[in-house]
């Protein structure tokens, strides 16, 4: 059993952990609402405007080689511009090559 000196520590714990919880969840609600709904609407609508082929081709995302030869650099520029690959995973070499 606890003493009556810890049941009340224990209180004033569990108090300040859900005064933590509350003030923490609200930290991003910092925003106003119109601008959390705009920015919402905006990306609705480009998502919205992708055909089904491009929609796919956003969840790829392809390896690209730095140390390649022009051939790899040119197939890569294809796939983005030509299919809207989601992005591109860089894989050895430096970042200025």
């Amino acid at each position: 059993m606890l003493s009556s000196l810890q049941r009340t520590i224990m209180r004033y714990i569990f108090f300040l952990v859900c005064v933590c919880c509350f003030f923490f969840s609200e930290i991003g609600v910092a925003q106003p609402i119109s601008s959390k709904i705009k920015k919402s609407n905006w990306v609705d609508s480009v998502f919205y405007s992708l055909s089904a082929e491009e929609k796919i081709a956003q969840l790829l995302m392809v390896a690209a080689y730095s140390n390649r030869d022009a051939a790899h650099k040119e197939e890569l520029r294809e796939l983005v511009q030509d299919c809207k690959v989601g992005g591109l995973i860089v894989f050895q070499g430096g970042p200025v090559r």
